[in-house]
């Protein structure tokens, strides 16, 4: 594919994305049309080309495009349970937060940086929408159990920064309990009932 052909095609595929407001999986008898999911396939594979894997080849798709797209689509809850949980797991995999890490000045850095980013909206998202009632029971994994009790030194002071690439820090104070369930949620794990 020629230079000019494939910045044609990310342009358009980009130009679809940032217009595309339909977030429905299965209609009726009609079948699937999850377009979310097609866009982000499509950003996968154009995103695996070689000559794309530079930084300096994709400042302005990778600084705002991508993350102004993604920012929307989660702020505008237009994703499902199941296509959060697939772009959570995504986010967090090796992959993702762990490519080239011990390469000095490597381009990776920027996915690593974007994939936390996303996840501090992703959990900004899912403590928005949680009920400040208390929790009585917590079913986690070992690891968030751990992760519990490494926050739980912060618990009366805790705070989440979310810092974006160039933004002020802001600042929200997180009860104990909220980020309990934070975490239960983003472990996919269930849990037992409020009050």
């Amino acid at each position: 594919m020629s230079d000019d052909l494939l910045d044609y095609v990310i342009n358009r595929v980009a130009l679809y994305a940032a217009l595309e407001r339909d977030a429905r999986g299965f209609i009726g008898t009609n079948g699937w049309a999850h377009a979310f999911t097609h866009i982000g396939n499509a950003v996968n594979e154009i995103m695996l080309m070689p000559r794309l894997m530079r930084a300096d080849t994709l400042p302005k798709y990778r600084d705002t495009g991508a993350f102004f797209f993604l920012s929307d689509i989660i702020q505008n809850q237009l994703l499902s349970e199941s296509q959060m949980r697939w772009l959570i797991t995504d986010l967090v995999s090796d992959e993702q937060l762990f490519a080239h890490i011990f390469e000095v000045n490597n381009a990776a850095i920027y996915r690593r940086s974007f994939s936390v980013l996303l996840v501090s909206l992703l959990v900004a998202e899912i403590l928005a929408e949680l009920s400040p009632q208390p929790i009585t029971a917590v079913a986690l994994p070992v690891d968030g159990e751990q992760a519990l009790i490494a926050m739980r030194a912060y618990s009366q002071q805790l705070e989440a920064a979310a810092q974006a690439h160039g933004g002020e820090t802001q600042l929200l104070p997180v009860p104990d309990e909220t980020l309990r369930l934070a975490v239960a949620q983003l472990a996919n794990w269930w849990v037992i009932a409020t009050r």
